[in-house]
């Protein structure tokens, strides 16, 4: 995976958060194990959608000013939007990869606010029959709307489960959504 330069500075806490599927499949968890020895300094952490209450505690115990970026895939990005409106003005960037949440309409109301900046990747490839599309259709994604309400929206051309295709999907300054998650 392409890496972002190193910049000076204190290094961000990097608080990914994985959806339902990632207990079967691991995406989420395999980004963070292989970014870790690649990004020595930096606070990597993963979560699974249903441990909201520990990555509060942990946002909550970490020096107010380092800089804190959440990222997430699927229901874990729902998650990581809930994070940011319980602690507004807290998070640097939120990435929400594909996201997937039964109250989306009312989140994205306020998320923009809560934010400094906030990156939407949405999922457009695989077609309707796509067993990983059916279940997000299911669980709700949030669509095009996160895409337009969010500082900067993507849509990519794969499916709802390829995790590591949407990180590596370029923002228009050329860089990866992945350097922009590690970038602080």
């Amino acid at each position: 995976m392409p890496l972002p330069p190193s910049d000076a500075g204190p290094k961000p806490a990097v608080l990914f958060i994985g959806g339902f599927g990632d207990s079967l499949t691991r995406q989420v968890v395999r980004v963070v194990e292989e970014l870790r020895p690649l990004l020595p300094g930096y606070a990597l952490h993963y979560f699974g959608h249903w441990q909201g209450a520990a990555a509060a505690r942990l946002m909550a115990a970490l020096p107010k000013d380092t800089p804190l970026i959440l990222a997430g895939h699927s229901w874990g990005a729902d998650r990581a939007a809930r994070l940011v409106l319980a602690n507004p003005g807290r998070v640097r960037r939120l990435v929400t990869i594909d996201p997937v949440g039964w109250q989306a309409p009312q989140l994205l109301r306020r998320l923009r606010g809560a934010v400094a900046e906030w990156i939407n990747v949405q999922a457009t490839g695989g077609g309707p029959w796509e067993a990983s599309n059916i279940v997000a259709r299911i669980g709700r994604p949030y669509g095009s709307a996160a895409s337009r309400s969010a500082h900067l929206g993507l849509a990519v051309p794969v499916a709802h489960r390829d995790f590591r295709g949407m990180l590596l999907a370029r923002v228009p300054d050329g860089r990866s959504v992945l350097q922009c998650i590690i970038a602080g």
